[in-house]
Protein backbone atom coordinates (compact mmCIF):
# COMPACT_ATOMS: atom_id res chain seq x y z
CA UNK A 1 0.00 0.00 0.00
CA UNK A 2 1.11 3.50 -0.68
CA UNK A 3 0.66 6.26 2.06
CA UNK A 4 1.11 10.13 0.04
CA UNK A 5 1.25 12.48 2.47
CA UNK A 6 0.41 16.23 1.29
CA UNK A 7 2.06 19.56 3.26
CA UNK A 8 -1.04 21.60 5.03
CA UNK A 9 -3.01 23.27 4.58
CA UNK A 10 -5.51 21.09 2.16
CA UNK A 11 -7.86 22.13 -0.16
CA UNK A 12 -10.76 20.39 -1.10
CA UNK A 13 -11.87 20.35 -4.69
CA UNK A 14 -14.81 23.32 -5.17
CA UNK A 15 -17.45 20.45 -5.90
CA UNK A 16 -16.35 18.52 -2.82
CA UNK A 17 -16.36 21.55 -0.26
CA UNK A 18 -19.88 22.56 -1.45
CA UNK A 19 -21.31 18.94 -0.75
CA UNK A 20 -19.49 18.57 2.41
CA UNK A 21 -21.08 22.44 3.30
CA UNK A 22 -25.07 20.97 1.48
CA UNK A 23 -25.38 18.05 4.15
CA UNK A 24 -23.63 19.96 7.21
CA UNK A 25 -26.33 22.64 6.54
CA UNK A 26 -28.95 19.80 6.12
CA UNK A 27 -27.92 18.52 9.14
CA UNK A 28 -28.17 21.25 11.19
CA UNK A 29 -31.14 22.50 9.87
CA UNK A 30 -32.37 19.37 11.92
CA UNK A 31 -30.92 19.98 14.81
CA UNK A 32 -32.74 23.14 14.52
CA UNK A 33 -36.42 21.78 13.57
CA UNK A 34 -36.10 20.32 17.04
CA UNK A 35 -34.89 23.31 18.60
CA UNK A 36 -37.95 25.38 17.57
CA UNK A 37 -40.39 22.42 18.29
CA UNK A 38 -39.12 22.62 22.13
CA UNK A 39 -39.10 26.31 22.27
CA UNK A 40 -43.02 25.98 20.49
CA UNK A 41 -43.68 24.15 23.23
CA UNK A 42 -42.51 26.51 26.22
CA UNK A 43 -44.92 29.13 24.57
CA UNK A 44 -45.68 30.62 20.85
CA UNK A 45 -43.09 33.44 22.12
CA UNK A 46 -40.31 31.52 22.56
CA UNK A 47 -40.64 30.01 18.82
CA UNK A 48 -41.63 33.41 17.20
CA UNK A 49 -38.03 34.40 18.44
CA UNK A 50 -35.90 31.11 17.21
CA UNK A 51 -37.31 32.37 14.00
CA UNK A 52 -36.42 35.55 14.70
CA UNK A 53 -32.89 35.40 15.79
CA UNK A 54 -32.35 32.72 12.55
CA UNK A 55 -33.72 35.68 10.09
CA UNK A 56 -31.46 38.25 11.94
CA UNK A 57 -28.36 36.11 12.66
CA UNK A 58 -28.49 35.51 8.52
CA UNK A 59 -29.01 38.61 7.16
CA UNK A 60 -26.66 39.85 9.62
CA UNK A 61 -24.27 37.37 8.22
CA UNK A 62 -25.10 37.64 4.36
CA UNK A 63 -24.75 41.91 4.82
CA UNK A 64 -21.65 41.46 6.38
CA UNK A 65 -19.93 39.52 3.59
CA UNK A 66 -21.34 41.11 0.84
CA UNK A 67 -20.08 44.27 1.99
CA UNK A 68 -16.79 42.39 2.14
CA UNK A 69 -16.68 41.46 -1.55
CA UNK A 70 -17.62 44.76 -2.50
CA UNK A 71 -14.85 46.41 -1.00
CA UNK A 72 -12.54 43.31 -2.11
CA UNK A 73 -14.55 44.44 -5.92
CA UNK A 74 -15.35 40.57 -5.95
CA UNK A 75 -18.53 39.43 -7.46
CA UNK A 76 -21.19 38.75 -4.04
CA UNK A 77 -23.07 35.72 -5.89
CA UNK A 78 -20.02 34.06 -6.78
CA UNK A 79 -18.19 35.20 -3.33
CA UNK A 80 -21.10 33.52 -1.71
CA UNK A 81 -20.78 30.22 -3.56
CA UNK A 82 -17.59 30.03 -2.03
CA UNK A 83 -17.85 31.37 1.26
CA UNK A 84 -21.08 29.80 2.67
CA UNK A 85 -22.51 32.64 4.89
CA UNK A 86 -25.11 30.99 5.94
CA UNK A 87 -23.23 28.23 7.80
CA UNK A 88 -21.76 30.79 10.84
CA UNK A 89 -25.31 32.36 11.77
CA UNK A 90 -26.84 28.83 11.82
CA UNK A 91 -24.23 27.07 14.64
CA UNK A 92 -24.47 30.13 16.68
CA UNK A 93 -28.05 30.23 17.13
CA UNK A 94 -28.02 26.48 17.61
CA UNK A 95 -25.55 27.80 20.77
CA UNK A 96 -27.58 30.29 22.47
CA UNK A 97 -30.62 29.88 24.43
CA UNK A 98 -33.92 30.53 22.75
CA UNK A 99 -34.96 34.13 25.21
CA UNK A 100 -31.75 35.56 23.69
CA UNK A 101 -32.08 39.03 22.45
CA UNK A 102 -32.18 39.48 18.54
CA UNK A 103 -29.69 42.12 18.84
CA UNK A 104 -27.15 40.53 20.72
CA UNK A 105 -27.47 37.80 17.93
CA UNK A 106 -26.81 40.05 15.32
CA UNK A 107 -24.07 41.99 17.20
CA UNK A 108 -22.61 38.74 17.76
CA UNK A 109 -23.09 37.47 14.24
CA UNK A 110 -21.28 40.55 12.77
CA UNK A 111 -18.28 40.31 15.19
CA UNK A 112 -18.11 36.76 14.40
CA UNK A 113 -17.90 37.00 10.78
CA UNK A 114 -16.59 40.02 10.34
CA UNK A 115 -13.61 39.64 13.22
CA UNK A 116 -13.07 35.95 13.60
CA UNK A 117 -13.25 35.10 9.35
CA UNK A 118 -13.29 37.78 6.65
CA UNK A 119 -10.47 39.69 8.45
CA UNK A 120 -8.35 36.46 7.81
CA UNK A 121 -9.00 36.30 3.91
CA UNK A 122 -12.47 34.39 4.36
CA UNK A 123 -13.47 30.44 4.35
CA UNK A 124 -10.69 28.76 4.53
CA UNK A 125 -8.53 31.17 6.13
CA UNK A 126 -9.77 31.87 9.43
CA UNK A 127 -7.92 30.46 12.58
CA UNK A 128 -10.98 30.35 15.08
CA UNK A 129 -14.54 29.25 14.80
CA UNK A 130 -15.96 32.57 13.77
CA UNK A 131 -19.80 30.72 15.29
CA UNK A 132 -17.75 30.05 18.60
CA UNK A 133 -16.01 33.96 18.94
CA UNK A 134 -19.89 35.04 18.22
CA UNK A 135 -21.29 33.03 20.96
CA UNK A 136 -18.09 33.88 23.39
CA UNK A 137 -19.51 37.33 23.00
CA UNK A 138 -22.88 36.69 23.75
CA UNK A 139 -21.48 35.41 26.90
CA UNK A 140 -19.27 37.83 27.74
CA UNK A 141 -21.17 41.17 26.56
CA UNK A 142 -24.64 40.37 26.37
CA UNK A 143 -24.93 38.03 29.44
CA UNK A 144 -27.91 40.19 30.67
CA UNK A 145 -29.95 39.27 26.99
CA UNK A 146 -29.78 35.38 27.96
CA UNK A 147 -31.23 33.66 30.72
CA UNK A 148 -30.73 29.81 30.43
CA UNK A 149 -26.68 28.88 31.82
CA UNK A 150 -26.23 32.45 32.20
CA UNK A 151 -28.41 34.34 34.32
CA UNK A 152 -31.50 32.11 36.27
CA UNK A 153 -29.49 29.21 36.46
CA UNK A 154 -32.44 27.48 35.56
CA UNK A 155 -30.64 24.68 33.67
CA UNK A 156 -29.04 21.15 34.80
CA UNK A 157 -25.34 22.80 33.26
CA UNK A 158 -25.90 25.88 35.36
CA UNK A 159 -27.57 24.27 38.19
CA UNK A 160 -24.68 21.39 38.65
CA UNK A 161 -22.13 24.60 38.42
CA UNK A 162 -23.53 26.55 41.21
CA UNK A 163 -23.28 23.03 43.54
CA UNK A 164 -19.51 22.93 42.38
CA UNK A 165 -19.71 20.66 39.82
CA UNK A 166 -19.40 17.75 42.64
CA UNK A 167 -22.46 15.93 44.38
CA UNK A 168 -23.59 12.68 45.87
CA UNK A 169 -25.27 9.96 44.12
CA UNK A 170 -28.52 10.15 46.51
CA UNK A 171 -28.46 13.85 46.23
CA UNK A 172 -28.37 13.49 42.50
CA UNK A 173 -31.32 11.56 41.96
CA UNK A 174 -32.50 14.43 43.70
CA UNK A 175 -31.28 17.19 41.63
CA UNK A 176 -31.89 15.52 37.87
CA UNK A 177 -35.51 14.60 38.75
CA UNK A 178 -36.65 18.05 38.23
CA UNK A 179 -35.35 18.01 34.81
CA UNK A 180 -36.84 14.34 33.64
CA UNK A 181 -33.87 12.30 34.67
CA UNK A 182 -30.71 11.70 32.49
CA UNK A 183 -32.99 9.67 30.27
CA UNK A 184 -35.12 13.09 29.63
CA UNK A 185 -31.41 14.90 29.22
CA UNK A 186 -30.57 12.20 26.67
CA UNK A 187 -33.92 12.98 24.53
CA UNK A 188 -33.77 16.59 25.09
CA UNK A 189 -36.79 17.89 26.59
CA UNK A 190 -35.33 20.24 29.17
CA UNK A 191 -34.18 24.23 29.29
CA UNK A 192 -30.89 24.76 27.67
CA UNK A 193 -29.81 26.18 23.96
CA UNK A 194 -31.68 25.79 21.14
CA UNK A 195 -29.42 23.14 19.57
CA UNK A 196 -27.50 21.59 22.39
CA UNK A 197 -30.11 19.83 24.60
CA UNK A 198 -30.36 16.66 22.42
CA UNK A 199 -27.87 14.37 22.54
CA UNK A 200 -29.77 11.84 20.72
CA UNK A 201 -30.55 13.83 17.96
CA UNK A 202 -26.82 14.96 17.08
CA UNK A 203 -25.64 11.50 17.70
CA UNK A 204 -27.97 9.99 15.04
CA UNK A 205 -27.07 13.03 12.63
CA UNK A 206 -23.70 13.47 13.33
CA UNK A 207 -23.83 9.80 12.45
CA UNK A 208 -24.88 10.12 9.37
CA UNK A 209 -22.68 13.15 9.21
CA UNK A 210 -19.66 10.72 9.61
CA UNK A 211 -21.04 7.66 7.15
CA UNK A 212 -21.11 10.55 4.34
CA UNK A 213 -17.13 11.61 5.34
CA UNK A 214 -18.32 14.98 6.24
CA UNK A 215 -16.77 14.80 9.29
CA UNK A 216 -13.85 13.20 10.97
CA UNK A 217 -15.08 10.88 13.44
CA UNK A 218 -11.78 10.89 15.19
CA UNK A 219 -12.70 14.07 16.84
CA UNK A 220 -16.00 13.81 18.19
CA UNK A 221 -14.87 10.44 19.69
CA UNK A 222 -11.90 11.24 21.11
CA UNK A 223 -13.63 14.44 22.71
CA UNK A 224 -16.40 12.61 23.84
CA UNK A 225 -14.17 9.53 25.58
CA UNK A 226 -11.62 12.36 27.22
CA UNK A 227 -14.96 14.18 28.94
CA UNK A 228 -15.97 10.52 29.91
CA UNK A 229 -12.05 9.15 31.08
CA UNK A 230 -11.76 12.70 32.90
CA UNK A 231 -15.18 12.54 34.61
CA UNK A 232 -14.27 8.55 35.65
CA UNK A 233 -11.19 9.58 37.68
CA UNK A 234 -13.13 12.19 39.39
CA UNK A 235 -15.92 9.84 40.51
CA UNK A 236 -13.22 7.41 41.66
CA UNK A 237 -11.28 9.88 43.54
CA UNK A 238 -14.49 11.57 45.25
CA UNK A 239 -16.52 8.29 44.99
CA UNK A 240 -19.31 10.00 43.53
CA UNK A 241 -20.94 7.49 41.54
CA UNK A 242 -20.89 6.30 37.87
CA UNK A 243 -23.86 9.02 36.90
CA UNK A 244 -20.83 12.08 36.83
CA UNK A 245 -19.29 10.99 33.24
CA UNK A 246 -22.99 10.17 31.85
CA UNK A 247 -24.01 13.74 32.90
CA UNK A 248 -20.46 15.71 31.74
CA UNK A 249 -21.41 13.52 28.47
CA UNK A 250 -25.07 15.00 28.30
CA UNK A 251 -25.18 18.00 29.75
CA UNK A 252 -24.09 21.98 28.17
CA UNK A 253 -22.67 21.99 24.90
CA UNK A 254 -20.57 18.65 24.48
CA UNK A 255 -22.19 16.66 22.08
CA UNK A 256 -22.86 19.75 19.65
CA UNK A 257 -19.57 20.69 20.49
CA UNK A 258 -18.11 17.31 19.62
CA UNK A 259 -19.39 17.01 16.19
CA UNK A 260 -20.15 20.60 14.86
CA UNK A 261 -17.67 22.52 16.44
CA UNK A 262 -14.53 20.58 16.95
CA UNK A 263 -14.88 18.92 13.60
CA UNK A 264 -14.74 22.46 11.59
CA UNK A 265 -11.89 21.03 9.03
CA UNK A 266 -10.53 24.86 8.86
CA UNK A 267 -9.51 25.52 12.58
CA UNK A 268 -8.43 22.41 13.16
CA UNK A 269 -4.86 20.27 12.81
CA UNK A 270 -4.48 18.92 9.15
CA UNK A 271 -2.95 15.56 10.21
CA UNK A 272 -4.60 12.63 12.03
CA UNK A 273 -2.24 12.81 15.20
CA UNK A 274 -2.68 16.29 15.48
CA UNK A 275 -6.81 16.40 15.37
CA UNK A 276 -6.62 13.46 18.11
CA UNK A 277 -4.21 15.92 20.24
CA UNK A 278 -6.58 18.63 19.48
CA UNK A 279 -9.88 16.74 20.88
CA UNK A 280 -8.54 14.95 23.53
CA UNK A 281 -6.99 18.72 24.61
CA UNK A 282 -10.29 19.96 24.38
CA UNK A 283 -11.74 17.22 26.18
CA UNK A 284 -9.71 18.13 29.13
CA UNK A 285 -9.78 21.81 29.13
CA UNK A 286 -13.34 21.36 29.14
CA UNK A 287 -13.47 19.35 32.37
CA UNK A 288 -10.99 21.76 33.91
CA UNK A 289 -13.13 24.87 33.05
CA UNK A 290 -16.36 23.13 34.52
CA UNK A 291 -14.74 21.77 37.84
CA UNK A 292 -11.95 24.48 38.46
CA UNK A 293 -12.99 27.63 36.50
CA UNK A 294 -16.33 30.41 37.42
CA UNK A 295 -17.81 29.61 34.95
CA UNK A 296 -21.09 27.27 34.12
CA UNK A 297 -19.72 25.43 30.84
CA UNK A 298 -16.44 24.72 29.10
CA UNK A 299 -16.64 23.55 26.21
CA UNK A 300 -16.97 26.79 23.55
CA UNK A 301 -13.71 27.92 25.45
CA UNK A 302 -12.08 24.78 25.22
CA UNK A 303 -12.65 24.65 21.83
CA UNK A 304 -11.01 28.65 21.14
CA UNK A 305 -8.10 27.46 23.33
CA UNK A 306 -7.74 24.99 20.85
CA UNK A 307 -8.08 26.78 17.79
CA UNK A 308 -5.38 28.99 19.05
CA UNK A 309 -2.94 26.41 19.15
CA UNK A 310 -4.08 24.32 16.06
CA UNK A 311 -0.88 25.80 14.18
CA UNK A 312 2.05 24.96 16.82
CA UNK A 313 0.37 21.49 16.55
CA UNK A 314 0.54 21.55 12.78
CA UNK A 315 4.38 23.15 12.71
CA UNK A 316 5.00 20.28 15.60
CA UNK A 317 4.09 17.34 13.58
CA UNK A 318 4.99 18.43 10.08
CA UNK A 319 7.09 16.32 8.20
CA UNK A 320 6.93 12.28 7.23
CA UNK A 321 3.86 10.78 9.28
CA UNK A 322 5.00 7.06 8.87
CA UNK A 323 8.78 8.09 10.20
CA UNK A 324 7.17 9.92 12.81
CA UNK A 325 4.57 7.60 13.51
CA UNK A 326 6.17 6.34 17.21
CA UNK A 327 6.89 9.83 18.18
CA UNK A 328 3.83 10.55 17.43
CA UNK A 329 1.95 8.08 19.18
CA UNK A 330 4.16 8.75 22.17
CA UNK A 331 2.90 12.27 21.91
CA UNK A 332 -0.93 11.09 22.30
CA UNK A 333 -0.37 8.47 25.30
CA UNK A 334 1.96 11.47 27.07
CA UNK A 335 -1.04 13.99 26.90
CA UNK A 336 -3.55 11.09 28.17
CA UNK A 337 -1.69 10.39 30.86
CA UNK A 338 -0.67 14.10 31.88
CA UNK A 339 -4.37 15.20 31.45
CA UNK A 340 -5.77 12.23 33.48
CA UNK A 341 -2.86 12.86 36.59
CA UNK A 342 -4.24 16.93 36.25
CA UNK A 343 -7.80 15.93 36.69
CA UNK A 344 -7.08 13.44 39.33
CA UNK A 345 -5.37 16.11 40.95
CA UNK A 346 -7.42 18.62 40.44
CA UNK A 347 -10.31 16.64 41.88
CA UNK A 348 -8.67 16.55 45.48
CA UNK A 349 -9.98 20.23 45.65
CA UNK A 350 -13.09 19.92 44.59
CA UNK A 351 -15.70 20.74 47.57
CA UNK A 352 -19.25 20.05 46.85
CA UNK A 353 -21.20 22.57 48.52
CA UNK A 354 -24.85 23.64 48.77
CA UNK A 355 -26.58 25.87 47.09
CA UNK A 356 -26.27 29.38 48.74
CA UNK A 357 -27.69 32.77 47.21
CA UNK A 358 -25.14 35.57 47.24
CA UNK A 359 -26.52 38.80 49.96
CA UNK A 360 -27.82 37.02 52.75
CA UNK A 361 -26.93 38.14 56.19
CA UNK A 362 -25.64 36.49 59.39
CA UNK A 363 -28.07 37.02 62.26
CA UNK A 364 -31.87 36.70 61.66
CA UNK A 365 -32.12 39.95 63.92
CA UNK A 366 -31.45 42.32 60.64
CA UNK A 367 -33.63 41.06 58.44
CA UNK A 368 -36.35 42.89 57.31
CA UNK A 369 -39.78 41.28 56.59
CA UNK A 370 -42.99 42.41 54.99
CA UNK A 371 -45.86 40.52 55.87
CA UNK A 372 -46.99 37.47 57.64
CA UNK A 373 -48.01 34.04 56.38
CA UNK A 374 -49.86 31.38 57.37
CA UNK A 375 -48.09 28.05 57.19
CA UNK A 376 -51.12 26.30 56.46
CA UNK A 377 -52.84 28.91 53.43
CA UNK A 378 -53.69 28.08 50.01
CA UNK A 379 -49.83 28.26 47.93
CA UNK A 380 -51.57 26.33 45.14
CA UNK A 381 -50.54 29.04 42.32
CA UNK A 382 -46.79 28.15 43.37
CA UNK A 383 -47.87 24.58 42.37
CA UNK A 384 -45.79 23.13 45.46
CA UNK A 385 -44.86 19.25 44.43
CA UNK A 386 -43.56 16.42 46.12
CA UNK A 387 -40.55 15.06 44.17
CA UNK A 388 -39.26 12.26 46.64
CA UNK A 389 -39.85 11.17 50.00
CA UNK A 390 -37.01 9.53 51.99
CA UNK A 391 -37.60 8.56 55.47
CA UNK A 392 -38.66 12.28 56.84
CA UNK A 393 -36.62 14.43 54.51
CA UNK A 394 -38.79 15.45 51.55
CA UNK A 395 -37.45 17.19 48.16
CA UNK A 396 -40.37 19.92 47.64
CA UNK A 397 -40.22 22.36 44.37
CA UNK A 398 -42.32 25.01 43.83
CA UNK A 399 -42.32 28.23 41.75
CA UNK A 400 -39.58 30.62 42.40
CA UNK A 401 -39.23 34.06 40.09
CA UNK A 402 -37.39 34.44 37.51
CA UNK A 403 -36.61 36.99 34.73
CA UNK A 404 -36.19 37.25 31.10
CA UNK A 405 -33.57 38.88 29.28
CA UNK A 406 -32.71 40.44 32.77
CA UNK A 407 -35.83 42.91 32.62
CA UNK A 408 -38.05 42.98 35.09
CA UNK A 409 -41.66 43.77 33.40
CA UNK A 410 -41.20 39.87 31.47
CA UNK A 411 -41.18 37.60 34.05
CA UNK A 412 -40.81 34.08 34.05
CA UNK A 413 -41.62 31.04 36.71
CA UNK A 414 -38.66 28.84 37.23
CA UNK A 415 -38.53 25.74 39.90
CA UNK A 416 -37.34 25.90 43.25
CA UNK A 417 -36.06 23.06 44.92
CA UNK A 418 -35.97 22.11 48.14
CA UNK A 419 -35.17 19.62 50.81
CA UNK A 420 -37.01 19.56 53.99
CA UNK A 421 -37.18 17.46 57.06
CA UNK A 422 -40.12 16.76 59.05
CA UNK A 423 -40.48 15.39 62.56
CA UNK A 424 -43.19 15.65 64.87
CA UNK A 425 -44.77 17.37 62.50
CA UNK A 426 -42.54 19.96 62.45
CA UNK A 427 -39.91 21.47 60.50
CA UNK A 428 -36.14 20.84 61.01
CA UNK A 429 -34.53 21.70 58.64
CA UNK A 430 -35.06 23.55 55.13
CA UNK A 431 -32.51 24.45 52.70
CA UNK A 432 -32.32 24.48 48.68
CA UNK A 433 -31.17 21.71 46.34
CA UNK A 434 -31.71 23.93 43.36
CA UNK A 435 -32.78 27.72 43.61
CA UNK A 436 -34.14 29.02 40.66
CA UNK A 437 -34.66 32.50 41.04
CA UNK A 438 -33.67 35.50 39.53
CA UNK A 439 -30.32 37.37 41.37
CA UNK A 440 -31.53 40.62 42.80
CA UNK A 441 -34.85 39.39 43.12
CA UNK A 442 -34.76 36.26 45.88
CA UNK A 443 -30.93 36.61 47.07
CA UNK A 444 -32.20 37.51 50.84
CA UNK A 445 -33.91 34.04 50.93
CA UNK A 446 -30.40 32.67 52.02
CA UNK A 447 -29.90 29.75 54.94
CA UNK A 448 -29.66 32.20 57.63
CA UNK A 449 -34.05 32.99 56.63
CA UNK A 450 -34.37 29.32 56.16
CA UNK A 451 -33.40 29.04 59.73
CA UNK A 452 -36.81 30.72 60.86
CA UNK A 453 -38.31 28.10 59.53
CA UNK A 454 -37.24 25.14 62.06
CA UNK A 455 -40.05 24.18 64.85
CA UNK A 456 -42.76 25.27 62.53
CA UNK A 457 -46.16 23.51 62.55
CA UNK A 458 -49.11 24.18 60.44
CA UNK A 459 -50.69 25.90 62.49
CA UNK A 460 -47.91 28.63 63.28
CA UNK A 461 -47.29 31.87 61.10
CA UNK A 462 -44.02 33.40 59.40
CA UNK A 463 -43.13 36.30 58.17
CA UNK A 464 -42.02 36.76 54.37
CA UNK A 465 -38.73 38.83 53.44
CA UNK A 466 -39.09 42.57 52.50
CA UNK A 467 -38.26 42.83 48.80
CA UNK A 468 -38.22 38.81 48.05
CA UNK A 469 -42.33 38.26 48.77
CA UNK A 470 -42.49 35.91 46.09
CA UNK A 471 -39.60 33.63 46.63
CA UNK A 472 -40.30 33.42 50.14
CA UNK A 473 -43.93 32.21 49.51
CA UNK A 474 -42.19 29.31 47.18
CA UNK A 475 -40.79 28.44 50.21
CA UNK A 476 -43.35 28.54 52.68
CA UNK A 477 -45.84 26.81 49.70
CA UNK A 478 -43.20 23.63 49.89
CA UNK A 479 -42.94 23.64 53.87
CA UNK A 480 -46.50 23.39 53.66
CA UNK A 481 -46.97 20.70 51.51
CA UNK A 482 -44.12 18.60 53.17
CA UNK A 483 -46.13 19.08 56.62
CA UNK A 484 -49.47 18.06 55.27
CA UNK A 485 -47.69 15.02 53.38
CA UNK A 486 -45.82 13.86 56.96
CA UNK A 487 -49.62 14.44 58.65
CA UNK A 488 -51.08 11.68 56.62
Amino acid sequence: MKFVFKPSPNYRDKKSTQSIIFELTLGLLVIYAFGLYNSFKLGSQYGINAIVLLIVSVVVSFLSEFAYAKLRKLDPIQFFKTSFPWVTPLILVLMVPVNTSAYAVGASTFIGVVFAKLVFGGFGQNIFNPAGVGRALVFSSFSSAVVTDLVTSATPTASFASAGWIMQADLFETFIAQFGGLTNMFLGNYPGTLGETSALLIMLVGIVLIIRNVIDYRIPLVYLGTIFASATVIALVRNTGMYYPLFHILTGGAMFGAFFMLTDPVTNPTSITGRILFAMGSGFITVLIRVLANLPEGVLFSILIMNMLTPAIDRALEGNQIKKLKTNMMAVISLAVIGLVTIGFSSTTLEAKEIKIAGGTTDTSSLSFSETMKVMDDYAKYDAKIVRVEGNTYTVEAKGYGLLEGDASHFDYVKNVFEIVIEDQKVVSVKFVTFGDTPGIGDKVDDTYLSIYEGLSLEDEVDALSSATFTSKSVVAAVSLALQEAGK
